[in-house]
């Protein structure tokens, strides 16, 4: 049963997108090949374990739309873009049908993963063994981006489309917030507990978002524009630090590279 939302969400008209900050890039650098990828492995999620000290990023296991080689994937990187390790995503259960994999969270507590495929979740351990399965009670609600809060040991999750839900980890949902962003992918909390979100499909131009989530104010607003980040797929906070990546490649677009942006984000 879904819960009424919580917040009465109001979201910025996009008329007032001109007035956001732009966020220039301090660096960025191409992400290594995989296993199976030869022009790097397509991003797909994003998050950091403070607990290793690494990033986690979930590989699509494609390298271009429509590519016939799939072989999705969790990859451990270092800060310094090298690849520690790689897990061929689900070795426990035989998830190959739906191989959608769209987010990546780290679970601080529990020292896990949880991962957004289609219409589920998957909680994995780091070599990639599924400890449990949570499916979406809305069969329309398609999860994209996903993050693990800390203050109270839930989860956000944004659909494609419609939805931001926080949900408990046995996959109650605790509040449906209503937002339809065009092109909401992703999800990330600052080192202050600010939830992020990433939309924009503008893979030629610089429509490309970054908006906050105020729990306080119930309103969702473009705070910034990611300079030069023509395809997000994943972000996340180390610091004041934003890492954003990109599948550029994948997605033929203005940059045609998949690789990793560092941006400054003191907030």
């Amino acid at each position: 049963m879904w819960k009424d939302a919580v917040f009465n969400t109001q979201i910025q008209n996009q008329v007032e997108l001109s007035t956001v900050g732009d966020l220039l890039p301090l660096s960025t650098e191409e992400l290594p090949n995989s296993r199976y990828n030869r022009h790097g492995f397509t991003c797909t999620g994003l998050a950091y374990d403070e607990i290793e000290d690494c990033l986690w990023v979930g590989n699509a296991g494609l390298e271009y739309p429509g590519d016939s080689r799939s072989h999705p994937s969790l990859v451990k990187m270092t800060k310094n873009n090298s690849i520690i390790n790689e897990v061929d995503a689900f070795v426990v259960e035989a998830e190959t049908k739906n191989k959608d994999l769209q987010g990546i969270a780290f679970d601080s507590k529990d020292n896990v993963l949880w991962v957004s495929l289609g219409g589920r979740l998957l909680c994995v351990t780091k070599d990639g063994h599924l400890i449990k399965k949570i499916q979406i009670a809305d069969s329309t609600f398609k999860v994209n981006g996903i993050a693990y809060d800390k203050r109270n040991d839930t989860l956000w999750i944004l659909g494609a489309t419609d939805y931001l839900l926080n949900i408990t980890k046995s996959g109650e949902v605790l509040s449906r917030i209503p937002c339809d962003i065009r092109g909401q992918d992703q999800l990330t909390f600052s080192p202050k507990g600010q939830l992020y979100i990433t939309a924009g499909i503008d893979y030629h131009g610089r429509n490309n978002y970054l908006y906050e989530f105020n729990e306080n104010s119930e309103v969702i607003r473009a705070k910034y524009r990611l300079i030069d980040s023509f395809a997000v797929e994943g972000c996340c906070f180390i610091g004041d630090k934003l890492y954003v990546m990109n599948d550029g490649y994948y997605h033929n677009a203005m940059r045609k590279k998949n690789e990793v942006f560092i941006y400054s984000l003191s907030e």
